[in-house]
């Protein structure tokens, strides 16, 4: 039989370390008063991962690059690729891969926008920085003893992400309200600051400055869904017309998918047609040349 899962709410901080041929993630479990280090096994992670479903994963600039390198393993990618694809390229996460949505994780990312990161915020808290000397651009297994040495740096990352936390409780803990207080799923403590802002600014202002506010279209999208949640809830009562709106813009959407689709299918299936007309002269050319050579 395995293990079973534990309670809800639980804290586990986390960080991950990428190289080319190796990968290791510092897990502290603050509930069970445990630390697991876990080195290139997905077979590991996965088994901590499921029995840690329902816990909250908290991390350092978890939300953009930790939570994804997690899926990534789980579902069997090369973690360096997906590393690659958000610290090199610059992608966000999520659009690696759509099989990330296997994985639901409740990630919880003390980092703010104003944050230029976790070295500079352990010198404002007056830390010691500790830098590893083995570099990440590494083009071969790491030996032993680099292996112990990123140990020793990512569980020092995840002890100054604790602190971090700690000094932030007050924002957690305010996420944490709202999410019980409008009966809000708990995959919404992942959401930004800047929806928690929003969301405190609606209820605490005036009413005259309720919506004296500016915020992107994502972020704008996820407090609508928040608010009309609250207030479904509040009046007790769910409204047709409200419905039907849901349903025709899923609607207009799945359509719009679809052509989006063809269209791409259409523009492959010219892209080939192109590729083959250009072997096709390639060869013509080809023959040509040589004929002319032969004349010669």
């Amino acid at each position: 039989m395995g293990k079973q899962q534990k309670g809800v709410n639980g804290l586990l901080f986390y960080d991950f370390e990428v190289f080319k041929y190796d990968w290791l993630v510092v897990v502290m479990d603050m509930t069970a008063k445990k630390t697991h280090v876990i080195i290139n096994s997905p077979e590991e992670l996965e088994a901590l991962y499921k029995e840690n479903i329902k816990e909250i994963w908290v991390g350092f600039n978890s939300r953009h690059y930790d939570q994804y390198i997690l899926k990534a393993i789980l579902c069997g990618f090369d973690p360096k690729k997906v590393n690659d694809y958000i610290i090199t390229k610059g992608n966000p996460g999520w659009k690696f891969s759509s099989l990330f949505r296997q994985f639901p994780l409740w990630n919880y990312d003390v980092m703010l926008n104003t944050d230029v990161g976790l070295k500079s915020f352990e010198g404002f808290m007056g830390n010691d920085i500790k830098e590893t000397s083995v570099p990440f651009n590494i083009d071969r297994k790491l030996t032993p003893e680099e292996i112990a040495e990123t140990v020793k740096y990512c569980k020092h990352d995840v002890e100054q992400t604790v602190q971090v936390f700690l000094k932030r409780t007050e924002e957690f803990n305010t996420m944490m309200y709202f999410i019980k207080h409008f009966g809000l799923s708990m995959d919404y403590i992942s959401k930004t600051k800047a929806q928690l802002a929003a969301m405190r600014h609606i209820i605490y202002s005036e009413s005259g400055r309720i919506f004296g506010f500016k915020m992107s279209g994502e972020g704008l999208q996820n407090l609508g869904k928040i608010t009309e949640i609250y207030l479904k809830a509040q009046l007790e009562k769910s409204f047709p017309s409200l419905d039907f709106y849901h349903s025709l813009r899923d609607m207009t959407l799945s359509v719009m998918k679809t052509a989006q689709q063809q269209q791409i299918q259409k523009l492959k299936s010219e892209n080939e047609n192109l590729k083959k007309e250009n072997q096709k002269l390639k060869k013509a050319l080809s023959k040509r040349e040589l004929n002319l050579i032969k004349q010669l």
